[in-house]
């Protein structure tokens, strides 16, 4: 099956770091001293360790995905999830293009407002379905989906850690960001519906969707209220109502015990603070609640609960894979070797090239930032770089994981639709070439203005989208003709009989 090329894939990363680690010298970074070229050779027995490493590292996502699954895993139980699925299919049959474009731009800006990677992980697969169910191919529903996810990420607004180690606010370089994100967006509905081949007529008149109500309802709340979690309201608007009534709340006492944190527990955070373990939390609330509303009975939803680890498994797999990737780099040191040897002067050129490495082998953008960032910061000579830095590295890092070996979020969207690497390569390929020759005019644009490489750039983009055109069009006659030819061989066929 296609989808085990997936662990082949990671394998062969696996193994591409561990053989490195024999042949180039590896640079520690701890508390700002830099020491240099000393073999650090990462052993079979180490990766193995490596992967325990990756088991805690990555504990809060496992937890998160073990929650989708058991999420998924009752929407099955209520036989209505397929019901849903096709109700909403329906409802957008004749806007096929409509409900493409809602997808798009939902997900790439809940990622670009948030700055949470991973926030979107539990309502994919609903949106996949459903863009498959409208006759769309397997790319496209990928495309449309982790691929706006990452594209809104490109432009994150809200980029915590890049903000900590580089002294940044959310206002900086926020006009460039918001273009950036705008942009890549439309390009990618464009490739989406312009350059690909016309959805599949699908007959939806004779699909169950009775009784789908109160699940449109949870999962439009449930999108409300990560909505309302993740957004740093502090940050954006200086709004801290939310905190204030969670004070409130927890300091009710009675004989100095706070009831709600005696009921509800104490780490309940407020609406803007959420992270994946409180998502994965109201997950679980939200798929009893699903449960009880169904009349799922309790042996089936224990049943539903070994089904979602069962299906879950291979995802974890797949995140601890990754894991291991950017592990066996880091203590071999390797990656800072790398770093080091493009940090001395700060620019486009070598930030782009540290960032796009960094996006190949850390899937991880919480570490990466950090360790990548840092690693600059304590041996760049250069100066007032940071503003610059920070939208390159978030731009090109996020750009890359759409074709990245260890990918994560994209290596779930192929697992979940059974989609090889390869063939997902062969689809995405034209897009990401132009989106990051797009993302290198912005970048350009903002961190020196509308010069020589900005122009250059910019006119071989126009190049590249007229002949994108040419050859598009030449395919939609060969389709025509095709149809033509088609249509000819029924009418003989008619008049023969």
């Amino acid at each position: 099956m296609k989808k085990y090329n997936l662990f082949k894939i990671l394998g062969i990363v696996i193994l591409f770091t561990v053989i490195i680690s024999y042949f180039v010298p590896g640079t520690i970074i701890s508390y700002g001293q830099v020491s240099k070229d000393t073999i650090m050779p990462v052993a079979l027995t180490d990766t193995f360790f490596n992967g325990l490493t990756s088991l805690s590292v990555f504990v809060t996502t496992i937890v998160y995905i073990l929650s989708i699954g058991f999420f998924y895993a009752i929407l099955d139980k209520t036989e209505k999830y397929d019901g849903l699925v096709a109700s909403v299919a329906k409802k957008f049959s004749k806007r096929k293009t409509l409900f493409v474009a809602l997808v798009v731009f939902i997900l790439g800006l809940l990622s670009a407002i948030t700055g949470q990677l991973y926030v979107a992980l539990f309502i994919l697969p609903f949106f996949i379905s459903v863009i498959r169910k409208l006759g769309y191919g397997k790319g496209a529903a990928v495309a449309s989906t982790v691929g706006a996810t990452i594209i809104g990420f490109a432009g994150s607004l809200h980029t915590y850690y890049n903000n900590q180690i580089l002294s940044l606010t959310v206002t900086d370089n926020l006009l460039y960001k918001i273009v950036l994100t705008l942009v890549l967006l439309l390009a990618l509905l464009a490739f989406i519906l312009v350059f690909n081949k016309k959805p599949e007529k699908v007959d939806l008149s004779k699909e169950n969707v009775s009784k789908t109500l109160p699940l449109k309802i949870i999962m439009g709340v449930l999108l409300v209220l990560v909505v309302l979690g993740f957004v740093p309201w502090g940050e954006y608007f200086g709004f801290d109502g939310f905190s204030k009534f969670l004070e409130m709340l927890k300091g009710a006492e009675v004989a100095k015990v706070s009831i709600f944190n005696a009921i509800v527990g104490s780490e309940i955070v407020e609406f803007g603070a959420f992270d994946l373990h409180n998502l994965a939390l109201l997950l679980v609330v939200v798929t009893i609640v699903i449960a009880i509303i169904y009349r799922v009975k309790f042996n089936e939803v224990i049943n539903a609960f070994g089904i979602g680890f069962r299906k879950a498994v291979p995802y974890i797999v797949i995140l601890l894979l990754a894991g291991i990737v950017f592990i066996n780099l880091y203590t071999s040191g390797v990656y800072y070797t790398f770093v080091t040897a493009f940090s001395e002067k700060i620019n486009l050129f070598t930030s782009s090239v540290i960032s796009g490495v960094t996006g190949i082998f850390y899937p991880d953008y919480s570490y990466a930032s950090q360790f990548a960032l840092s690693g600059v910061s304590y041996t760049t000579s250069a100066t007032g770089y940071e503003a610059s830095l920070a939208i390159i590295f978030q731009a090109i890092y996020s750009l890359v994981l759409l074709v990245s070996p260890t990918s994560i979020l994209v290596f779930f969207a192929l697992r979940f639709t059974d989609v090889s690497y390869k063939d997902w390569m062969k689809y995405i390929w034209k897009f990401f070439i132009i989106a990051l020759l797009v993302a290198l005019v912005i970048l350009s644009i903002a961190t020196k203005g509308f010069g020589l490489f900005a122009i250059i750039v910019s006119i071989l983009i126009i190049g590249l989208v007229i002949l994108a055109l040419l050859d598009h069009n030449k395919r939609l006659i060969k389709e025509a003709k095709k149809e033509v030819k088609e249509e000819e061989k029924k009418e003989t066929k008619k008049s023969k009989k």
